[in-house]
């Protein structure tokens, strides 16, 4: 599969036991229809509290910055323009979502701050 920034070749490695689709160059990752839902249901990972604190404080916002309307990556499965969405609605981490269900794109950063932001709602919602 190639980059969907161009970069080149990505590279199939498992992450939290789900074979995913990275680019070695620009850290981008592909995400096959259901298994950002498989990696964020087990999570496996500790986050550093620094990290944790971090991410909380950049994520929670609503909307999508009109920058992200003016990328065009495509669907490596069907070549559709992949919609920008905001996480959960209101996260403020935005993924690049097939509008046919094919997959999610997520730049450099964005799977760490997607399971730090439901592990923290989960916990919350749990009374921990």
């Amino acid at each position: 599969m190639e980059c969907l920034n161009r970069c080149g070749s990505m590279l199939e490695v498992f992450y939290n036991d789900v074979e995913i689709d990275v680019c070695p160059v620009c850290i981008g990752v592909w995400l096959d229809d259901t298994e950002l839902a498989e990696i964020v249901r087990s999570p496996e990972r500790s986050w550093p509290p620094g990290v944790v604190e971090h991410v909380l404080e950049v994520t929670g916002k609503m909307g999508i910055p009109s920058a992200e309307f003016d990328r065009e990556l495509d669907c490596p499965q069907c070549s559709k323009i992949l919609d920008p969405v905001n996480y959960q609605a209101n996260s403020g981490i935005i993924t690049n979502t097939c509008q046919n269900g094919h997959g999610v794109w997520l730049d450099h950063g964005e799977l760490a701050k997607v399971q730090i932001y439901m592990e923290h709602w989960r916990k919350i919602t749990r009374g921990a």
